[in-house]
């Protein structure tokens, strides 16, 4: 029932998406895609790849609706400058129609461009640029405009069309909003596993005090409300009558080991709450306000923990009068600083479920050759009618320093193979993700250093079901004379 309420939650807040998977030249007055509305609330994804410089200003992406004049505010769109590789983003922003945000691209690469615009809990809108993952610019939009009838174009008619490629160009609007009003028994995420590394992020405002214990927000995969492991991964409550922050989790064999720290009533606090491993066999759990660490403790008893649900707040206790607002999480985090040396049958993780959309990261480097096909990496599901499928196999050819990746995609027990030389000695980032696209339409990748280098549509994806990863294959294969460091896997 907590499924399928939370399902639904989702599905109705994501309303409207369009999306446009395949590459695409930029042409004058080349419609891309058509948007009934575009809200005051909505977020545009596009890969850009730059491929020469003009000589006049000239458009990538640019959108015209309904009652447009040459004064009208204006929709997001993407220009780039002239005798300069200098994309410049302009959009409506408080009173100026066309405000604008520079950021220089390189040439002949693609990078991810992220333009978004949410509701705060103050009912003002944030709007943000994000290139390639990192906000580039961010203000507060006291003024947003909403746009009806709008048609995207790359790029605009009658206008110097850029030289340029786009991929992946999605828009949704509305989105959901960033942030949550405590209320008892508020279910608003579900995570399938928790693993021992994680790291939870958010914003806390307190509005009033409590008469009595208040919760904030909890996780747990449990029914019980204290103090075993798994009832409070973490739980955060306010002490009565006054804003100190309590802090409870599981760590070292005590299912609420509490940490507290009082913050001020009706100004925003950053929270960081973070367990990742620190050598071999052991994790270590921190807690920063403000981006200062106020607790930090090795944790000896990690566990992952399976269908973990998120409440704002919880159903035992009254909720505190406060606001969450950009509540974020990532499990596992990766494993940056360790490495691994592979070896025949060497098992590294288990991974219950691998969704639809997932990524696989690491980087890897070889430190000789073999006359015999070897194994650096393989992750495999769990039998299905006395069969083990490979979700993914990493090898070497015989006599070379050339990766073959072996992945399942599509039609049951079949595999698509690619293979690229990468040298010796040298670390090499290897990325193989499926994410979608277009309505029920998944892209399958394999990017070397962040370059893509192969990419098909799979139009059958699959689920996987408790998956084993192994640094050297179980069987068969020897390992390859390699190294392993910073492996990660997330489901997207």
């Amino acid at each position: 029932m907590k499924m399928s309420r939370l399902h639904i939650l989702l599905v109705l807040l994501s309303c409207a998406v369009f999306c446009k998977a395949e590459e695409h030249e930029i042409k004058a007055g080349s419609i891309i895609k058509h948007v009934p509305t575009l809200g005051n609330s909505y977020s545009i994804d596009v890969d850009i790849k730059l491929t020469g410089i003009s000589t006049r200003f000239s458009n990538i992406l640019s959108a015209t609706f309904n009652n447009r004049t040459r004064k009208s505010p204006q929709a997001p769109s993407i220009y780039v400058r002239k005798n300069s590789t200098d994309i410049m983003l302009f959009n409506s922003l408080n009173n100026k129609h066309m405000y604008l945000v520079n950021k220089s691209l390189p040439l002949n690469e693609y990078v991810n461009i992220k333009i978004r615009q949410a509701k705060m809990f103050d009912g003002t809108y944030h709007y943000m640029v994000l290139v390639d993952g990192q906000k580039i610019f961010s203000a507060i939009n006291s003024n947003p405009v909403s746009f009806e009838n709008v048609t995207y174009y790359a790029s605009k008619p009658r206008v110097t069309q850029a030289n340029a490629m786009i991929r992946n160009f999605k828009i949704h609007s509305p989105i959901p909003d960033t942030y949550f009003k405590a209320h008892k028994g508020q279910l608003v995420r579900f995570i399938r596993r928790l693993q021992p590394s994680y790291k939870f992020t958010f914003t806390i405002n307190p509005l009033g005090y409590i008469a009595g214990e208040s919760n904030i927000l909890r996780v747990t995969n449990t029914e019980q409300d204290c103090c075993n492991h798994g009832d409070r991964i973490p739980g955060l409550f306010f002490a009565p009558n006054s804003t100190n922050l309590l802090i409870r989790n599981a760590i070292n064999g005590n299912g609420n080991q509490l940490v507290n720290k009082t913050i001020p009533l009706y100004h925003t606090t950053y929270v960081t709450i973070l367990q990742r491993q620190y050598g071999q066999e052991r994790y270590r759990y921190s807690i920063s306000i403000n981006a200062t660490e106020i607790y930090r403790a090795i944790n000896n008893r990690f566990v992952p923990y399976d269908n973990v649900t998120v409440w704002m707040s919880d159903k035992f206790h009254t909720a505190a009068n406060v606001i969450v607002d950009r509540f974020e999480y990532q499990t596992p985090i990766p494993e940056y600083g360790f490495q691994y040396q592979p070896a025949m049958n060497t098992f590294h993780d288990e991974i219950p479920y691998i969704s639809k959309a997932y990524k696989f990261e690491f980087q890897v480097k070889l430190n000789g050759t073999s006359p015999f096909m070897t194994n650096i990496l393989q992750v495999t599901s769990r039998p299905l009618q006395n069969y083990r499928a490979t979700v993914t196999s990493v090898e070497v050819q015989p006599n070379s320093a050339s990766l073959k990746i072996r992945h399942r995609v599509g039609l049951y027990k079949k595999n698509r193979s690619f293979s690229l030389h990468i040298g010796s000695n040298r670390f090499m980032r290897v990325r193989i993700m499926q994410f979608l696209d277009c309505n029920d339409k998944y892209r399958f990748s394999i990017y070397f250093n962040n370059v893509e280098v192969f990419s098909l549509t799979n139009t059958r994806p699959r689920e996987f079901f408790n998956s084993v990863v192994f640094f050297g294959a179980p069987r068969k294969r020897a390992a390859t004379n390699s190294i392993i460091r910073n492996y990660s896997f997330i489901n997207l």
